[in-house]
């Protein structure tokens, strides 16, 4: 019956966000893609989750209504002027953002970024030194580690420095985009955030960071191509180097998961997931990570209990600098956890909007997202203009 309802809702979806953007990788289908799968995993039930309540669906689907909603309305909005835009787009159609008529801008921006975030990486790495003394030692602990900045005690490393990375990332998807190929200017920015992220042994970041480059990548060729401009480089080549980048990425995922240790078993798990046990790339922490945020969120709502000022999730980097000049109290990093039955603390991006701003708040700020999210979309596509495609 799930997946039933599953396929009832996706496959419509996915046929009108090709419609309504003309590409099958836009913000609505990749939405549906990722609670897809989601919803698909937490029933798959390898590890003995509890259903979903009548709320949590009703939650899931109004959200998914709301965002659904801010998308039209831009489009039927954009829509009752047609003449306009039709004109508009003949006059823009050839026009090109000055990033993409000289790659060595971007090529420059992504050396510059991609510096100041590798100078961040290696200043992080000092701070383990002094600790441990050689590398081989810091990656020996790096558990140790993990269970240190989970508390809070991992000190003296400059922080936002990853910023500049993601921000090198962004100019290096430009530039392989307009080349048509991974370019070897990428590995700096990609490889800072890779070393930094090994140093505070996370994943999540360098998850991130592979994602930012692929649809930079990959927007840039649709770009291009929307304005006849054909790639340099053969489709073979293409994909030679983007199985390349995939395996840099899991790599680098992998080896953060091999050395930092942990369970790999978990209470209420299967027969089934045991068997994945001693593999390298799929694990039962992988099955956790692509199902249990459903399930948080299934908890949470059942619980009710939790009390947060008020935007502590979204804005919590406002209450971190406040919190530098003891005006308020500083929030905690990580969010309560719930036993689903297993230990888990983030619960989608609902639960943190549902904290913050209850259920208007919520269907408000999903609203506001497709509708700007759009909006973005077609002022970079149509009209040319970078700052939206950032």
């Amino acid at each position: 019956m799930v997946y039933l309802l599953l396929n009832i809702i996706s496959i419509p979806s996915l046929w009108l966000s090709k419609y309504l953007f003309k590409k099958w990788i836009n913000p609505l289908s990749v939405y549906v893609i990722i609670w897809y799968f989601l919803i698909s995993f937490y029933h798959l039930k390898l590890i003995n989750y509890n259903d979903l309540s009548f709320e949590t669906w009703y939650i899931i689907i109004i959200t998914y209504i709301a965002y659904l909603l801010g998308i039209t309305t831009y489009f039927i909005a954009n829509n009752t002027n047609t003449d306009k835009k039709s004109r508009k787009n003949i006059k823009n159609s050839q026009k090109l953002s000055i990033l993409f008529e000289n790659s060595q801008i971007s090529f420059y921006l992504t050396l510059c970024f991609g510096i100041i975030g590798l100078i961040g990486a290696l200043q992080a790495w000092t701070v383990l030194l002094k600790l441990y003394g050689t590398v081989t030692e810091i990656l020996l602990h790096l558990g140790a580690l993990y269970q240190m900045r989970v508390r809070g005690d991992l000190e003296g490393m400059l922080p936002y420095t990853s910023i500049f990375s993601y921000a090198g990332i962004f100019f290096a998807g430009i530039n392989s985009g307009i080349k048509g190929k991974i370019t070897l200017i990428s590995i700096i920015p990609l490889g800072a955030l890779i070393i930094k992220e090994i140093a505070i042994v996370g994943r999540a970041g360098i998850l991130f960071g592979f994602i930012e480059y692929g649809l930079v990548f990959l927007f840039v060729i649709l770009y291009l191509n929307e304005r006849k401009i054909k790639s340099k480089n053969s489709k073979t080549k293409l994909i030679v180097t983007t199985l390349l980048a995939l395996v840099l990425f899991i790599g680098s995922i992998t080896f953060i998961k091999n050395l930092r240790g942990g369970h790999k078993t978990f209470t209420g798990q299967t027969r089934s997931i045991q068997k994945m046990e001693d593999s390298i790339f799929i694990t039962p922490s992988i099955y956790l990570y692509l199902s249990a945020h459903i399930g948080v969120l299934n908890k949470y709502l059942e619980m009710n209990n939790e009390e947060m000022r008020f935007g502590e999730n979204t804005f919590q980097f406002v209450y971190n600098i406040l919190s530098k000049f003891n005006i308020v109290q500083k929030p905690s990093g990580y969010q309560k956890g719930y036993y689903i039955p297993v230990w888990v603390n983030t619960g989608t991006f609902i639960r943190e909007l549902l904290v913050d701003f209850g259920i208007h708040g919520l269907l408000i700020f999903v609203f506001l997202l497709g509708l700007s999210i759009t909006l973005c979309w077609v002022q970079f596509f149509d009209n040319s203009k970078l700052i939206y495609f950032a």
